[in-house]
């Protein structure tokens, strides 16, 4: 019983610690701050998008595919049309630990230890 706890708790911080969370934010600036959101499981990556129109800059933060994200990094410097206008200025494709991530690392050897002993 207690073992079949103890995998079944294992299983619930694994199942937390697998979503991506990323800030999801826009502004007529170079940064912006916004809330937190679970990731889609088709987005791999938190994506920051800086573009620059006519010396004014446009920040976009969200959830993304790694393939666009990373696509897009092949448009710096370079005008880009599409979803968005302007010269691309920055592009970061990052993927954000889970808030579970380092409790799921600490916790893990101690209930292995309790399920297997």
């Amino acid at each position: 019983m207690q073992a079949a706890l103890g995998l079944l708790l294992f299983s619930v911080l694994l199942a937390g610690a697998s979503s991506l969370e990323c800030e999801v934010c826009s502004s007529n600036a170079k940064t912006c701050s916004g809330r937190k959101v679970t990731c889609e499981d088709k987005n791999e990556v938190c994506q920051r998008l800086v573009t620059e129109v006519g010396g004014a800059f446009h920040v976009e933060k969200k959830c993304e595919k790694k393939a666009v994200c990373e696509s897009l990094k092949n448009q710096l410097g370079k005008s880009a049309t599409g979803q968005f206008t302007g010269v691309v200025n920055d592009i970061v494709c990052d993927k954000a630990p889970s808030p579970y991530a380092s409790l799921l690392l600490a916790l893990s050897g101690l209930l292995l230890k309790n399920v297997l002993f």
